[in-house]
C-alpha cells in the first residue's frame, strides 16, 4: 500500500478541544465531593442525619440532570450549572460565614466557563453553517 497523505479536516474547528467533556467531568466531580461532604456530615451529626440526604437527593438530582444536558450542548444547562454552583458557594459564604469549598468552587466554575464558551461557539456555528449543505444533491 502506498502512504496516502493525510486530509485535512474541512472544519475550522478542531475536534481535540474537550472543554465541553471536562465541563460535565467537573460538574460530577463537584457532586462526588458534595455526597462525600454528605456522608462526612452524617458521621459527625448522627442526629441530622435526614436534612443531610434530602440535602445530597436533591443535589444528585440537578447536578446529575445538569451534568447530563452539558454532555448534550445545552446552554441552558450550562448557565444553570454555573449558577447553581455559584449560589451555593454564595450561599455557604454568607448563611454558614465560611469560606470551605471557595477553592474547589473556583476551579469547577473555570471548566464550566471553558465549556460554556465552547457550548456558545458550538451553537454559533451550527447557524452559521449554510442550509444548503445539509440537504443532499
Amino acid at each position: 500500500m502506498k502512504d496516502e497523505p493525510k486530509r485535512a479536516s474541512l472544519s475550522v474547528y478542531d475536534y481535540s478541544d474537550k472543554s465541553i467533556q471536562h465541563a460535565w467531568i467537573a460538574v460530577l466531580a463537584y457532586l462526588g465531593l458534595r455526597l462525600f461532604g454528605t456522608v462526612m456530615g452524617v458521621l459527625q451529626q448522627p442526629a441530622a442525619t435526614v436534612p443531610f440526604v434530602v440535602d445530597a437527593l436533591i443535589n444528585s438530582v440537578i447536578l446529575g440532570l445538569l451534568a447530563f444536558g452539558i454532555y448534550r450542548k445545552s446552554r441552558v444547562a450550562i448557565a444553570l450549572a454555573i449558577i447553581w454552583i455559584v449560589g451555593a458557594q454564595f450561599y455557604t459564604w454568607i448563611a454558614a460565614r465560611s469560606f470551605s469549598g471557595t477553592i474547589v468552587t473556583v476551579i469547577v466554575t473555570g471548566f464550566l466557563l471553558r465549556g460554556a464558551k465552547r457550548i456558545f461557539e458550538h451553537h454559533r456555528e451550527l447557524q452559521d453553517s449554510p442550509a444548503d449543505a445539509a440537504t443532499p444533491s
